[in-house]
């Protein structure tokens, strides 16, 4: 066993392991999320949804696309249920959170209707769960992906965010899909893989406003990839010159494609109406006046993309609520409190929130040989760095579920880095072993309250505060 690549684990053998690791994951989901009461904005969630189905009035709750939020409620629209009269409110949030008590709480099952929607989103926590597994085995061998696989199921950050109906857990799911579609695209180019990349970033765009990193994301795996793999060697330096400029077209043709695509699914979703809510309904407050906070440059923006009709606008309303609340909310971090946002706080949430057996993975990515394999390492390095630097930079220190899209692209290279170790030696093996048992130890006993989780660096759920 000195290949990470090549495992004594027969093909049938590996399968199983994975469908046993898919189905614990699933009872572990299942069984703590009908143990947990309501996160914040889950009844929020759910009305806006039903209401989005019943009436397209995409005003409820515009802080977020409305795609997850129409899927985790299509098992309630057999279900009969009375909508809550509209609260009269001076700002739609206050009006979308009272409804959203009452239209959970008002039927009496409110279990039963967080469990429907929480099963959803359960199930783009199998389907990245399934993704992490091909992609570290196909790039880093089958060792690599079990490996990846068993660190996803024990790892509390993904167990406590799994079935939560939030935007969060399909967001990472779609990130993580578009950009290994398009490192598949890249490594082979064809229709059938530029099709998926772009229906991947398409959902990615309608998922959730952050979504919308997924454009930057591709162009900058694609300048990477093309400037570390493209450029032609032992040609004449204008027959080289003339084969890169073609492979460069073709590259910003394949992203205006993914771009246009995701455009157009965007409205799509919104029922390619501008108008928020419909018929004579308008927002509380106006538009124009929910930007007059923004910095004069931001606020023109949004309104620019207003008057031209440029994007739905509930989309801008929830743009414009990302950008006021940057940086002006409250920060409690390791120990101290801050009155607004720090840049520090995501890379701390991080580290406590991490099982140190990731971390410590981690920090042995540089030994594992992965920076001798340039394509592999950009594509799993550039858009976990992209996404936490976006996030440190946004000063939004609202939780380690708003940097959830890092984590897939961690638990691959993680993955990989105990395969090589794995590999290399008996002594290695009992190391891999070793930190995998202490994660699962550490991991359910934190169970079914994994949102409380912390590593033992920090003193574990019980002493971090």
């Amino acid at each position: 066993m000195t290949n990470p690549r090549g495992t004594s684990i027969s093909p049938l053998t590996r399968r199983l392991i994975a469908a046993a690791l898919l189905v614990l994951l699933a009872a572990l989901l299942f069984t703590s999320a009908r143990q947990e009461s309501q996160v914040f904005d889950e009844s929020d969630h759910l009305y806006a949804g039903y209401e989005y189905w019943k009436h397209g009035d995409f005003g409820t709750n515009p802080e977020h696309p409305p795609l997850v939020k129409m899927l985790a409620t299509i098992p309630l629209l057999s279900m009969g249920l009375k909508e809550p009269p509209p609260f009269p409110a001076p700002f739609f949030k206050v009006g979308d959170f009272v409804n959203g008590t009452q239209f959970l709480y008002g039927g009496g099952d409110a279990d039963g209707l967080l469990m429907r929607g929480r099963a959803v989103v359960a199930l783009f926590s199998l389907a990245l769960a399934v993704l992490v597994y091909l992609a570290a085995g196909e790039v880093f061998g089958p060792l690599a992906g079990l490996l990846a696989l068993g660190l996803f199921v024990f790892e509390p950050v993904m167990l406590s965010n799994g079935a939560l109906v939030t935007t969060d857990m399909p967001l990472a799911c779609l990130f993580f899909a578009a950009t290994y579609a398009f490192y598949r695209f890249l490594k082979k180019p064809t229709l059938w893989r530029l099709a998926l990349c772009a229906a991947a970033a398409a959902l990615t765009m309608a998922a959730k406003h952050s979504g919308a990193l997924v454009l930057p994301t591709l162009v900058l795996l694609g300048l990477a990839d093309y400037l570390a793999h493209r450029i032609t060697f032992g040609l004449l330096r204008e027959e080289g010159n003339r084969l890169r400029t073609l492979n460069l077209l073709q590259l910003a043709g394949a992203l205006a494609a993914i771009g246009l695509v995701s455009y157009a699914f965007l409205w799509t979703v919104y029922g390619f109406r501008y108008a928020a809510r419909p018929g004579q309904l308008v927002l509380t407050p106006a538009l124009a006046d929910y930007t007059t906070q923004l910095s004069p440059a931001k606020q023109g923006v949004i309104l620019f993309f207003a008057r031209h009709h440029l994007f739905p606008e509930a989309y801008l309303y929830g743009w414009t609520d990302i950008l006021q609340i940057a940086g002006t909310r409250a920060t409690y971090i390791f120990g101290h409190l801050y009155p607004d946002g720090q840049w520090f706080f995501f890379p701390g949430v991080f580290v406590v929130k991490s099982t140190l057996a990731l971390m410590i993975l981690l920090v042995l990515v540089p030994f594992a040989g992965v920076f001798g394999r340039r394509r592999e390492f950009l594509f799993f390095t550039i858009p976990a760095g992209f996404f936490m630097a976006v996030s440190v930079g946004s000063m939004l220190s609202l939780g380690v579920r708003h940097i959830l899209p890092v984590y897939p692209f961690c638990l691959v290279l993680a993955g990989a880095a105990a395969a090589v170790l794995a590999a290399r030696s008996v002594a290695g093996r009992v190391a891999v072993g070793a930190l995998l048992a202490f994660t699962v130890v550490s991991s359910l006993h934190s169970f079914p309250d994994f949102l409380a989780y912390s590593n033992e660096a920090f003193g574990g759920p019980a002493n971090t505060w």
